[in-house]
């Protein structure tokens, strides 16, 4: 087949795919419901290839639908990226930025308007999905990527070393800190980020030898999932006081174990490399450090609970280890 489907089409298609039924999609598009049926049909008979079954009059989509629509998102992107730079005034600078999701939920929307405000001549296009930015056709300027290698052609730069800790809402456990030497786990519930660069089991070797994961266990592809289910008092999570920042400055989290924690250096801002580097990116890259080196050293949190310090100064090598733990990095 060398024809393309309609446009049309692949705008209904994605629609219902969206949406999750023919008469929202309609709605969305401001469409008849007979006239996303005609277009879905004229799709279908153009890939030779039944796209959605309809049973008990709903539709559910098949496996070629769900693997269609896949693979037409990257492509969408592109086109919409080209749009929006083609579509903006002459003068804007556009700085396409790709972020890991809980990164960008719990530290980077609270500040970006103040990036916004002291660079108005710059236009952020923010996206963010868990996998790396893709650098190819530049798609994206910068890439605030975690646990990934830096990618070939690429430069970046370390965002923090991050102090991963064992969190939970104050009425979780009985104020603390506790010993975790010598404390019952399985009482418990662990909840697990699963693409978090340290795991329970990491850290209870570390500050608590001998004692297994224990059973209860709740697990999130999101970092920022885990600690919506231990603000909510669902168990302890186990993450950066850096991404959970906010909730343990207004005391919706705490320690249970004070600082005992794992150093993990997985954020990292990612841009293809130059040898004169964009002013927008420049602009960026500096703003960020500057937030976290504002922010070094935030207020102590609630009473009875230590506060949150990241120190600021060079990294350490990786691998080396300091004295408040071990110290893991994601390095090339």
């Amino acid at each position: 087949m060398s024809a393309l489907p309609p446009l049309r089409s692949l705008e209904a298609f994605r629609a219902v795919m969206r949406q999750g039924s023919f008469t929202q999609a309609a709605e969305s598009l401001g469409l008849t419901t007979a006239a996303i049926s005609h277009r879905i049909r004229e799709l279908e008979r153009v890939l030779g290839a039944p796209l959605f079954e309809r049973r008990n009059r709903s539709v559910f989509a098949t496996d070629a639908a769900h693997r269609y629509h896949e693979a037409l998102q990257e492509g969408f992107q592109r086109l919409e990226a080209a749009t929006r730079i083609v579509s903006q005034p002459a003068n804007a600078q556009i700085l396409a930025l790709h972020c890991s999701p809980s990164f960008a939920a719990q530290w980077l929307m609270p500040r970006l308007k103040r990036f916004i405000s002291a660079h108005p001549d710059i236009v952020v296009r923010l996206s963010s999905t868990p996998d790396a930015g893709p650098f190819r056709d530049d798609v994206y300027d910068l890439d605030l990527q975690y646990g990934r290698p830096v990618p070939e052609g690429c430069d970046s730069l370390l965002v923090a070393e991050e102090s991963i800790v064992p969190l939970c809402a104050p009425d979780y456990l009985r104020p603390g800190p506790w010993n975790p030497r010598t404390m019952q786990f399985e009482p418990m519930t662990l909840l697990h980020s699963v693409r978090n660069v340290v795991q329970w089991q990491s850290w209870l070797d570390e500050h608590a030898p001998g004692k297994p994961v224990p059973a209860r266990n709740m697990h999130f592809d999101r970092s920022f999932m885990a600690i919506a289910a231990a603000t909510d008092g669902l168990g302890i999570c186990l993450e950066s006081t850096l991404i959970a920042e906010a909730e343990l400055a207004s005391g919706r989290l705490v320690m249970p174990f004070g600082t005992r924690d794992i150093k993990a250096s997985g954020h990292r801002l990612v841009w293809r490399h130059r040898a004169v580097l964009p002013k927008k990116i420049a602009a960026f890259r500096d703003w960020l450090m500057a937030e976290l080196a504002r922010e070094a050293s935030p207020p102590a949190g609630p009473p009875g609970q230590e506060g949150i310090r990241r120190e600021p100064g060079p990294t350490p090598e990786p691998g080396r280890r300091n004295d408040k733990g071990p110290r893991i990095s994601i390095i090339n």
